[in-house]
């Protein structure tokens, strides 16, 4: 009896668990691809190309990709301060 029990819950177990795996991955590929996007949209507001992304993964050159980001003022605001 306890087998037979065993054997009817386990598959639905196993199926919520492939769910909620499934479902975390498609929100981290998510979360992922909009952190890719607010960094595409930065570097172009400061008048570099999106390829600078690439140079997080160099070292020595994460540091200028970083003042890029962070630093560098973004053109609209510059323009429009003059």
């Amino acid at each position: 009896m306890l087998i037979y029990s065993l054997g009817s819950i386990l598959p639905t177990i196993i199926l919520k668990s492939i769910f909620l795996v499934f479902m975390v991955a498609i929100f981290l590929i998510w979360c992922f691809l909009y952190v890719l996007k607010v960094l595409i949209q930065r570097l172009h507001d400061s008048y570099s190309s999106a390829f600078w992304i690439f140079g997080l993964f160099i070292p020595y050159v994460n540091v200028y990709v970083i003042y890029l980001l962070l630093v560098k003022g973004s053109w609209q605001y510059i323009e429009s301060s003059k």
